[in-house]
């Protein structure tokens, strides 16, 4: 760029020492016709390096253009990675209060197993209490059973005159009164029908 610079410059002033010559110069065609030469490359050159350099300018010109280019194009990925990044964050925080609620389903699981374990522990203790309570229950009703016969048989012999009068009359123990002998009957008669409802209605709540 220099260079035609330079020549550009050096035109100029051959053009001008020409212009100034003296007509008597003219003579000499043969430096004359050289001078025309050296001009004529001189523009030539000149009109080159301008062209070099509206050439420059314009690569100048499409290298600031692909510069700004560039620039936007990073802005925008820029704001790109922190949309994603922004949005990972979310994700990571949606993913952490999902775990936190997962665990804490799992312990509640976990006491829930637990205290359906302890409540069929004290079911099982419980069925076991039941069934002793049932069968002291069953041992007394045999017993009042037994004490119930007894004491119809030993009734219907009171009532036989035949055969008790002896008995009542030998044995003091046994001379008590009719009346009394058969409120006790009734009352061992009363005691044993409320034992049996009470065994019925259990076994049929199982």
């Amino acid at each position: 760029m220099k260079t035609g610079l330079m020549a550009a410059i050096l035109a100029t002033t051959v053009v001008g020492a020409v212009q100034a010559a003296p007509r008597e110069a003219k003579g000499d065609s043969a430096a004359v016709l050289k001078l025309q030469a050296l001009v004529k490359s001189l523009t030539g050159e000149r009109d080159a390096a301008q062209a070099d350099a509206a050439k420059l300018s314009q690569e100048i010109d499409r290298l600031k253009k692909e510069k700004l280019a560039a620039q936007a194009a990073k802005d925008e990925l820029s704001g790109a990675l922190a949309a994603q990044r922004s949005a990972a964050g979310d994700v990571k925080q949606r993913l952490d209060r999902s775990q936190a609620a997962l665990q804490d389903w799992q312990d509640k699981h976990r006491q829930l197993s637990q205290t359906q374990a302890d409540l069929t522990k004290q079911l099982n203790v419980s069925r076991g209490k039941q069934r002793d309570v049932e069968q002291h229950l069953q041992e007394c009703a045999r017993r009042n059973v037994k004490l119930y016969q007894a004491a119809s048989e030993l009734l219907e012999r009171y009532q036989n005159r035949g055969t008790l009068t002896a008995l009542v009359g030998d044995e003091p123990l046994l001379q008590f009164d009719k009346v009394e002998m058969e409120s006790l009957v009734q009352d061992y008669q009363d005691k044993f029908d409320a034992e049996k409802l009470n065994s019925d209605e259990s076994q049929s709540g199982r």
